[in-house]
């Protein structure tokens, strides 16, 4: 069966990969104009030579370059192009995601589906019922390009986005069971929705140079690969010609290369204009039978009425008033005197009606059951979302929750404070000599308090401007809710907080005079301790206390000693948690090595 060639390594040996890319999952990732959307509509190019199916999501315009030759006089790959100034059908509309993902799936056919003339929302409302119906539709192989990946998987989900998330979240970790690969390909790395950039079986890197771009291939290294590899590869990326990348697949084809990308065989029309020339067009494009191609979808878009179940609802509506009607003849109306009698005919058109009730019944039955299994799906994926964050909410310093086991806490009368007015909580006397760092002094206190209590206890801990992960974590909140970035801009305004530098938080003169005042830290064990409580989670605890025991070690000793493998996607989720939190650190002078964080920084 036909390779994949993508261009020759840097000792000019040819570099192909397997066609079962067809189903893998890849992500390009390049800052503007280095030709990350060339790469894609090379590899569009393998797979169509090789009779794969392929669809591209093209929200500028950019693919329909697939149709010709690379010198525009001749006839390209048969892809059809819906929606922009190339297109082979109608306008795209935003309400056509599901007829043209049944279309494609139903018929087989490969499709540009060009989004560059509607606005950003109608683009995310067609994304939506495509991508849903074409992960629940496809058995078939069929790889998905998704353009400028980062509006359909945004990093933070705005209000009616969510469906869109879970719709591509769905095809990149659950895709390949269903036949689907994805490529996803963006210039903007750091906007792009983490939980599916790591799931992403390949990663391909062109040049970056902002450190915010970079960052995130260090999660999805710390998912799938060896920092000591990524030291390599992260030194090169601001300086790599443009045309060449990094390929790297440590699971799938164990690759790691950098390669030399070869030239379309099509017409490039993802291509900047230069300055005072004229935009050039393919004079010539490969033929679409649009007869057929309109019947197709013509019989698709029945099927989908005939598959419907307010339609079947409507039709079996109509027969009942038919039958109403028949059973129920006008008086005048004339009786023949000759061939079936009156009651005959009525008797036929009622068992008539009955068998054509029935039949779209069943309809509707299975309609309803494939809704169920869809609706299913789509409620699981947003019930793990919320188990998720409920977990996060859970983790809480010692004195956050009551039930908590450590420290043993006794709770007195409530005592109200002459200043604030709260309920306070003491330490039994007989649990003294432990000396937690307690953050917060209100058990049941107010979002605001929790935060600031929560800042406090990062202070006594050794770190003034903690980053909003750690704050929310210690508040119990989560840093990308909606809830808790409202409560930070509200405390803000206030005076009560200030953001010293980005993505970190620190207490005001008045913050701190409100915020509970934690116990002082005696010693190292007391804080080892206070911070094991906040880490509720079984595997963070085992990896910190690893960390504990070895004080600096390398990746693979620290899992070994913590019951993992060091290449474990788990393990390197876990780590990256705790390195996000400042318990560890991954220091940047000792690739491969984990130390404590900077919090135990007095101790050392």
């Amino acid at each position: 069966m036909r390779a994949i060639q993508i261009g020759k390594t840097e000792d000019g040996k040819k570099f192909t990969l397997p066609i079962e890319l067809v189903t893998q999952t890849i992500a390009i990732l390049a800052k503007r104009g280095v030709g990350k959307t060339y790469l894609g509509r090379v590899m569009a190019e393998e797979m169509l030579r090789a009779d794969m199916q392929v669809v591209a999501i093209d929200p500028t315009g950019a693919w329909h370059g697939l149709r010709s030759s690379a010198d525009g006089k001749k006839a390209g790959y048969p892809i059809v192009v819906f929606g922009g100034d190339q297109k082979d059908v109608l306008p795209l509309e935003e309400t056509a995601g599901e007829v043209i993902a049944r279309a494609i799936v139903e018929c087989g056919f490969s499709a540009i589906l060009d989004l560059s003339e509607l606005s950003e929302n109608a683009k995310r409302r067609f994304a939506t019922s495509f991508a849903e119906t074409l992960y629940h539709l496809n058995r078939n192989p069929l790889h998905l390009f998704m353009d400028e990946a980062d509006e359909f998987a945004p990093q933070k989900a705005f209000k009616g986005t969510e469906r869109l998330l879970g719709a591509m979240e769905n095809i990149v970790r659950r895709g390949r069971k269903r036949g689907l690969g994805c490529t996803l390909i963006t210039q903007r790395p750091a906007v792009l929705n983490k939980n599916v950039l790591t799931q992403c079986e390949m990663l391909v890197a062109m040049r970056l140079v902002s450190h915010w771009d970079i960052k995130p291939i260090m999660e999805w290294v710390n998912v799938h690969a060896d920092p000591k590899q990524a030291e390599k590869m992260i030194r090169s990326l601001p300086s790599l010609p443009i045309g060449t990348a990094w390929f790297w697949s440590p699971g799938w084809g164990d690759i790691f290369e950098i390669i030399k990308i070869r030239k379309t065989f099509t017409f490039d029309s993802s291509s900047t204009p230069k300055p005072g020339q004229k935009a050039v067009r393919p004079k010539a494009a490969a033929k679409i039978d649009l007869n057929k191609l309109g019947k197709e979808i013509a019989a698709t878009i029945e099927r989908a009425k005939a598959d419907d179940p307010k339609q079947l609802k409507k039709r079996i509506a109509e027969l009942e008033r038919l039958a109403m009607a028949q059973s129920h003849p006008p008086r005048s109306a004339p009786i023949t005197k000759s061939g079936p009698t009156e009651k005959e005919i009525l008797r036929a058109a009622q068992v008539a009606t009955k068998e054509e009730i029935e039949k779209h019944q069943k309809k509707i039955a299975a309609a309803c059951e494939d809704f169920r299994s869809n609706i299913f799906t789509t409620i699981n994926t947003a019930v793990g979302r919320l188990i998720n964050d409920i977990t996060k909410m859970k983790f809480s310093p010692p004195l956050l929750n009551a039930r908590s086991p450590i420290p043993k806490i006794k709770l007195e009368k409530s005592q109200r404070s002459e200043e604030k007015g709260a309920t306070v909580a003491h330490i039994s006397p007989g649990r003294t000599n432990l000396h937690h760092p307690a953050p917060f002094c209100t058990i049941k206190g107010s979002p605001v308090q929790r935060i600031l209590d929560s800042l406090a206890w990062w202070e006594s801990a050794g770190i003034n401007a903690p980053s909003r992960e750690q704050t929310a974590f210690a508040a119990r909140y989560s840093a990308n809710s909606g809830h808790f970035s409202n409560m930070l801009g509200g405390m803000r305004t206030e005076g009560l907080v200030d953001y010293p530098s980005p993505n970190t938080v620190c207490l005001t003169d008045p913050g701190r005079k409100q915020a509970a005042a934690p116990q002082s830290i005696l010693d190292f064990d007391a804080l080892v301790q206070s911070v094991s409580s906040v880490l509720r989670s079984q595997p963070l605890q085992r990896i910190f206390q690893a960390v504990i025991e070895k004080k600096e070690a390398s990746r693979e000793d620290i899992a070994t000693a913590a019951g993992y493998s060091s290449t474990s996607g788990h393990f390197g989720n876990m780590l990256g948690k705790l390195n996000t939190l400042g318990v560890t650190e991954c220091p940047r002078s000792k690739p491969g090595y984990v130390i404590l964080g900077k919090m135990f920084e007095i101790f050392t």
